[in-house]
């Protein structure tokens, strides 16, 4: 029988409450016969036909690439989402005996790394210079409100298809830090004894608009 232990954001409104019993029908749907969407370093993702959720389960023996267990993950995102960053919007957390579940909304659009692999179209609409702006402007956003992403490479920033806009994906090496504190310094990580340096946002946000800059001209796509 699914006993799950479920954790909603804390802003989550009462007619939101109505969204996360659906998408927890759903949940134990997707368990009976799971539809996988894609996997990263960190955590499986399982799509819903025909609907708007997607649900992603951490990976057993993940620590080394996963500070945060599904509980701090969404209060992370949530806590973006109300600063003004794009980000899928959480759900839910799940703990239970079959796994540990993120539910939260499907992005329509794709990673910058699954363009770059597939030779996927960009959105219609894609705009370089308003693209990155906009990454970096959500950057700031982020970093504003303390918290710290840390893990922003390609697979992790998705292009929006309507809008051609960023979507911030994956917070589980997110941190929130205070003034005093370095958030890109991490002790005993992936192990205890060592010191694991992170790549900053604003470092990564501008590796990747310069990649992305030489993917278009080697393709001949328009900026």
């Amino acid at each position: 029988m699914f006993n799950p232990n479920v954790i909603v954001p804390r802003d989550t409104s009462e007619s939101e409450n109505g969204e996360t019993e659906r998408a927890l029908r759903l949940l134990e749907k997707m368990l009976e016969n799971p539809v996988e969407l894609g996997v990263g370093r960190a955590g499986r993702v399982f799509s819903l036909p025909e609907q708007s959720i997607c649900i992603k389960q951490i990976i057993d023996g993940s620590k080394e690439f996963s500070l945060n267990n599904v509980k701090e993950e969404i209060a992370l995102m949530a806590e973006a989402r109300g600063a003004g960053v794009r980000v899928p919007h959480p759900m839910m957390a799940v703990q239970a005996k079959e796994g540990d579940f993120i539910v939260m909304e499907t992005i329509d659009g794709h990673s910058i790394k699954d363009i770059w692999a597939k030779g996927i179209p960009l959105p219609p609409n894609y705009d370089h210079d308003r693209f990155w702006d906009t990454l970096e402007r959500l950057i700031t956003r982020l970093n504003g409100a303390g918290i710290h992403h840390r893990d922003l490479h390609e697979g992790n920033v998705m292009m929006e298809w309507t809008t051609g806009d960023p979507v911030i994906i994956d917070f589980g090496l997110s941190c929130q830090a205070f003034d005093e504190d370095d958030p890109y310094r991490e002790v005993d990580f992936p192990r205890v004894g060592e010191l694991h340096l992170f790549n900053r946002d604003r470092d990564q946000v501008t590796q990747l608009r310069v990649k992305m800059l030489k993917y278009l001209q080697r393709n001949r796509t328009r900026v």
